[in-house]
Order: structure tokens, then sequence, then C-alpha cells
């Protein structure tokens, strides 16, 4: 969470200097329960700073699932509160995520301005090492599995015939 406001102070630095560029900030699902996030956001918002906030949504902050943190389902609704865009992408899609952050870095560079992108995703591992993923329900993990994106993107560059089996195989060994 602290990082959201420094996010802050870099974008203002660019845009006190005039400058195309924008800040791209990362945080997890639980660290939007944090004073930082919202702090970050309302300034951000009335000083129509060039930050992207990336929320990774993976529906546990720590080993706390979210319906336990927040009463919603996406931080789209966070949008409209502080005035600012929001949109909400499939975290899991390696070519949704550099698309829409490279269209919103577009925006955001003619245009500063502040904007949340929610990425929906999951961890297959712990919170760090140490925890473990116990608490985490077995159909939620299988069906996770499911949309790994390593795996889906292999998949697609083999689809399309950028990459082929044995190639993957070869770049796993």
């Amino acid at each position: 969470g602290p990082q959201l406001g420094v996010a802050d102070g870099i974008a203002l630095s660019h845009l006190l200097k005039k400058e195309k560029k924008l800040t791209l900030v990362f945080t997890g699902d639980g660290g939007t329960s944090e004073g930082d996030f919202h702090e970050a956001l309302n300034v951000a918002s009335v000083w129509n700073l060039p930050v992207i906030f990336l929320i990774e949504n993976n529906g546990y902050g720590l080993s706390t699932p979210s319906s336990e943190q927040f009463n919603f389902e996406s931080f789209v609704v966070k949008g409209p509160a502080y005035g600012i865009e929001a949109i909400s992408i499939d975290g899991n899609n390696i070519l949704e995520v550099i698309h829409e952050t490279k269209r919103i870095a577009h925006k955001i560079r003619n245009n500063p301005q502040p904007i949340i992108v929610e990425a929906r995703t999951f961890r297959m591992r712990g919170h760090e090492e140490a925890s473990g993923t116990k608490y985490v329900p077995k159909e939620l993990m299988e069906k996770w599995s499911k949309l790994d994106p390593i795996e889906n993107y292999e998949q697609y560059l083999v689809t399309e015939k950028v990459l082929t089996q044995q190639e993957a195989i070869e770049i796993k060994k």
C-alpha cells in the first residue's frame, strides 16, 4: 500500500515538468484496505495526476478472503467514488493486459489523469513462501489452475504457429 503515495509524487513531478510520462503502480486487493490507497486515489483525482493504479484482485488479502475485506465484487466501483475512470481486465490474459495498459498509457500521456485498472487473477501460491495455501478451498484452486496465464499463452503461441510444441518443451527444460 505505501508505494501508491510515492507513485503520486512521481506523477506530480512528470506533470510539473510537462513531461508526457505516467506512473504505473501495483497493489493487491488487500493493499486497498489501507488508508494509503484512498489517500493516493483522492490526491491523484484532485490533481489529475498521470497514474495507472493497477490492482491485482486475486480474491485474498494475504489469507483473508475478499468477501471479508470489502463489500463489492469489483474495484471498478471505486472509480466513480473518486471521480476517475476504472476498468476491469482479465489479469490472466497477458495480451489483454498489454493491450489495455498500452491503450491507457497513451490516453494518460495525452490527457493526464489517474485510472484504476483491476486485473482479475488468482495467486496459486501463498502470499509469501511461509504461508502456503491451506486456507484456499480446493475447488477454487482447481478452477484457477485451468486459467494459468503461462500455459494459456503458450497454447496461444502454439495455435498461432509462433511456437511449436517441441520448442515449448525445450524452453521448459
